[in-house]
């Protein structure tokens, strides 16, 4: 009975480690309000809508600014950038590609670099 109550301990732990983190077979940043972030600060108009839960520099090639949730709406946040409220997907086109276990949270909707250096790779 130990044994099964292990396995199934390991488990479970496993898959909330796979689910806190974007990845290409699930490209989604698990944020709430409150949860510090940081965007691209270019504007709304902006195409790459970069979002990392580490500093780095958006795919558009411009330092994020770090921001906080004020709000979910569907698989949206909204988050105030220089003052003015903006929404961000927390499903991006292209995720980090450094792999299991990787603590980047980076998605964006155009390919580039993520805060590990890494090449975005596309979600699947």
């Amino acid at each position: 009975m130990k044994t099964v109550m292990s396995i199934l301990a390991v488990i479970f732990l496993l898959a909330l480690a796979t689910a806190a983190f974007a990845s290409p077979d699930n490209p989604k940043i698990p944020l709430k309000v409150g949860d510090m972030v940081y965007v691209c600060g270019c504007g709304e108009s902006c195409p790459c809508k970069s979002m990392s839960m580490k500093p780095a520099k958006c795919t558009c090639n411009k330092k994020m600014v770090k921001t906080k949730v004020l709000r979910i709406e569907g698989d949206n946040a909204v988050v105030k950038v220089k003052g003015a409220e903006e929404t961000f997907p927390m499903t991006g086109k292209y995720v980090c590609g450094c792999g299991a276990g990787c603590d980047c949270n980076f998605v964006s909707q155009s390919p580039g670099k993520c805060a590990c250096g890494k090449d975005l790779v596309p979600a699947k």
